[in-house]
């Protein structure tokens, strides 16, 4: 099965995400950030959106990671899988979710696999900080990610 990840959402929230994945995993093939502009229309990001899939090998599959569940992003992707692409569409997106869907493509058989897989990772990635009464010590061995 070969999918091709999208990742899209208002403003910059779509490059955002794609240069993060970049910067932790390198240049990633079958990815891809389709923003929505303030000013643009919800014609021309559809037919965007549309040019991109109906450009990708005949048998793709295509996820579809969206930020807000009502937004044009998404409303824009049901439409698509409605008029019959093998796509699926998830919002609420976070970092966690792509690389999940990113490394976990190859690993399954089917798209409901990956979609459960992604799900869990969001949900598993989101947390609060909280202070317990062990003690916490920061040093600064690094620069991180």
């Amino acid at each position: 099965m070969n999918v091709v990840v999208i990742v899209s959402g208002h403003g910059e929230f779509s490059q955002g995400l794609q240069s993060l994945i970049k910067g932790v995993l390198g240049d990633v093939d079958n990815f891809y950030a389709v923003p929505y502009a303030y000013d643009m229309s919800s014609v021309v990001f559809r037919e965007q959106l549309e040019c991109l899939v109906t450009s990708q090998e005949q048998n793709s599959a295509f996820l579809v990671l969206t930020d807000m569940k009502g937004g044009t992003p998404f409303n824009k992707s049901v439409e698509l899988k409605l008029k019959g692409y093998d796509i699926e569409v998830l919002t609420g997106t976070n970092f966690n979710m792509v690389v999940a869907a990113i490394e976990a493509r190859d690993d399954v058989d089917t798209m409901p696999e990956l979609v459960e897989i992604v799900l869990e990772q969001g949900k598993e990635s989101i947390s609060a900080f909280v202070i317990e009464d062990t003690q916490i010590s920061i040093e600064e061995e690094d620069d991180g990610i």
